[in-house]
């Protein structure tokens, strides 16, 4: 809004001949012509006028705080309508204004509080601090606020209080959200009369709790609810007693526990004036637990003990015991790097001499075949063959089962299918079937048939193998010694008299493997 009075260096409250003539003076056009149409027609003059006047005010206002710029204020609006006046006259009426302004708010501050206690709740009082921050009545408000918070909370801590003292309900067991409550009041409304009225209830609900415990689960509860020095000094020495006079592990425990809980202030001063109950109670425990670790930590704990040499007559049996299981473990077990982990393990064991007896009997037995027949191993066929002499007619029976054992394991892993070998013969003369295998590979190739007449074969690579085996049936499995090709395996009916097989490797279209794989092709 332009200040068109001081446009056309007219005073505001000039006749209107006066503003006419003013207004003929103008040369600008679009001055003369806004001018023209807002002063000189009585009712759009009216409301400017109004307007007008409400901006000088403003403007007086917000210069005596220095407000002369902001987002909806900018200079160009105040120097339109502050007037120019001696320097002594602004400093007058800039006085006036600050005093006017502080005036209003210093009574509207009165006028809010007067409602805000009319009203008398904690929204209305909230309301109020939150306008007025640190004005005038803030602390009363904030007092009487407090003061009815503590009420309301009082009021719950009543209903609680209430409904305790009813024989309905357990007296220990009831209490940590009441005794909570409390102490939120006393912690939250310290000055105000239900807070100072708190301290007292805490203090009696204390008293009260001490007298009606009756067990050390009730002494726990009630030192873990309060946590300090006074209450410990007489909860925890009953606790103590009850302990001493139970025959419960958890007793016991919980009784050490409590003594011991550091978060319970004073507990030193309690366990060094307990410290033979806390032995015993230990001793106790230890005994129950009856292993060489809890033996050791009371030891440790206690290195005077009068139980010392009752306590380390009963870990010397507990060792005992524990290599007599290891040892039986390891015998029942039958093998044979079992027993050599035991015997290094335990080099003066007293039962050395039974675990290299054991392992000598074990390796006779493994060097006869119907014990490795039972155990059907490949350690213990591979074992057999180790040991049995080379006459022994039972060494062609472990090398075939050997095969079969093989073929069973490569079949339960990762394998592709291996084709069959082909006929070369039309002819079924003999029992036996000769076959053929080329190894076109860059490895060595192991082939395994596993079946009537199992047989196991490697092959260089390059080179061609022939072969004598009974007619049947057979699971064949086919394997390199290079990790990145996997084994195959199939099936192969032999009933003629010749079959034959070749073996190339090709890479695998399997995707997605930080190694190539590859696969068997046959020729």
């Amino acid at each position: 809004m332009k200040n068109l009075y001081k446009a056309i260096n007219v005073a505001r409250h000039a006749k209107a001949s006066d503003i006419r003539k003013a207004i003929d003076r103008v040369v600008e056009p679009a001055l003369k012509r806004d001018a023209s149409k807002v002063l000189l027609n009585p009712e759009s003059k009216a409301v400017y006028d109004r307007n007008h006047d409400l901006l000088i005010r403003i403007s007086e206002v917000r210069q005596a705080f220095g407000l002369t710029e902001s987002d909806s204020w900018d200079k160009e609006i105040q120097r339109e309508f502050f007037p120019k006046r001696p320097p002594i006259v602004r400093t007058v009426f800039c006085t006036i204004a600050v005093l006017i302004v502080a005036a209003m708010i210093w009574n509207s501050a009165g006028v809010q509080y007067k409602y805000a206690r009319e009203k008398d709740t904690t929204a209305a009082y909230t309301q109020f601090i939150v306008r007025y921050e640190e004005g005038q009545y803030v602390d009363e408000a904030r007092e009487r606020r407090a003061e009815l918070h503590a009420i309301e909370a009082w009021g719950e801590i009543e209903d609680e209080l209430h409904k305790h003292s009813s024989a309905l309900t357990p007296f220990i067991s009831a209490q940590r959200t009441l005794i909570d409550n409390v102490r939120h009041l006393i912690r939250d409304f310290p000055e105000t009369e239900k807070g100072r009225e708190a301290v007292k209830v805490l203090a009696e609900l204390r008293e009260k709790l001490v007298e009606k415990i009756e067990n050390i689960e009730d002494a726990d509860y009630v030192c873990g609810l309060f946590r300090d020095s006074e209450t410990a000094s007489e909860v925890i020495p009953r606790a103590l007693g009850m302990a001493m006079a139970s025959s419960q592990f958890e007793d016991w425990r919980a009784a050490v526990s409590l003594v011991e809980d550091p978060k319970i202030q004073g507990g030193d001063s309690i366990r060094r004036a307990h410290v033979r109950k806390l032995e015993e109670l230990e001793y106790k425990i230890a005994a129950a637990e009856n292993t060489k670790s809890s033996i050791s930590q009371f030891l440790a704990k206690y290195p005077d003990s009068r139980h010392e040499t009752s306590l380390l007559r009963e870990m010397s049996r507990i060792t005992l015991e524990e290599q007599r299981e290891e040892f039986e473990a390891a015998v029942r077990s039958g093998a044979e790097e079992k027993i050599r982990q035991y015997l290094v393990t335990n080099p003066s064991s007293p039962f050395r001499a039974e675990a290299e007896e054991a392992l000598a009997e074990l390796v006779r037995r493994y060097a006869t075949f119907a014990f490795v027949s039972r155990v059907d191993t490949e350690e213990a066929y591979q074992r057999y063959l180790s040991l049995a002499p080379a006459n022994d007619p039972n060494r062609e029976r472990a090398h075939r089962r050997l095969v079969d054992l093989e073929v069973d394991k490569i079949l339960e892993g990762d394998v592709g299918e291996l084709p069959a070998p082909q006929p070369t013969s039309s002819f079924s003369r003999s029992s036996m079937a000769s076959v053929e295998v080329k190894n076109d590979t860059e490895y060595t190739l192991t082939i395994r048939y596993s079946g009537p007449d199992s047989q196991k074969h490697s092959i260089p690579k390059g080179e061609t193998i022939r072969f004598s085996i009974g007619k049947g049936d057979y699971r064949v499995a086919a394997s390199v010694n290079a990790a990145n090709v996997i084994p195959y395996a199939g099936r192969a009916n032999l009933k003629t008299d010749g079959y034959s097989a070749s073996y190339t490797i090709g890479p695998s279209i399997s995707s997605g493997l930080s190694i190539p794989r590859y696969q068997y092709v046959p020729r």
